[in-house]
């Protein structure tokens, strides 16, 4: 009987991932600097999601989603913007979306950002990042 073995976790694979993903949040982020947006969620965020601030709310998790997806996507402090974005997100996912997971619950985008930054906290921005770069011992 053969033996299975599994493929140790390619980070020159991650990197994609994570330069995708950290783009992504960082273009949700982008509705920050639109007034006819941020108008339009100030209503729906007061009445429907009970934000007594809706504007500072609006602020930190747009602003949030725009400089740490940058940080993100260039793997700099990656665990660090990892840990900031799953906070995020774990708010938009409990407090928005009802922690729905699944396609017709609307619920299913929120929640694999929610993943990708659980996952990434402990993966770290891998060898091809500004933290590798930066922080690595040198040989």
């Amino acid at each position: 009987m053969k033996k299975i073995v599994l493929a140790p976790a390619q980070t020159d694979i991650l990197v994609i991932v994570r330069v995708i993903v950290g783009l992504w949040i960082m273009w949700y982020g982008k509705d920050l600097f639109i007034d006819e947006w941020i108008q339009v969620r100030l209503v729906s965020w007061k009445e429907d999601l009970g934000f007594s601030n809706p504007l500072l709310m609006l602020y930190l998790a747009k602003g949030s989603e725009f400089f740490f997806g940058i940080l993100f996507a260039l793997g700099f402090l990656t665990r660090i913007t990892s840990f900031i974005l799953f906070i995020v997100l774990s708010v938009a996912w409990i407090h928005a979306q009802q922690m729905h997971i699944f396609p017709y619950d609307k619920g299913e985008i929120t929640f694999f950002y929610w993943l990708f930054f659980f996952t990434f906290i402990f993966l770290g921005g891998g060898k091809w990042s500004l933290d590798y770069l930066l922080f690595s011992p040198k040989s």
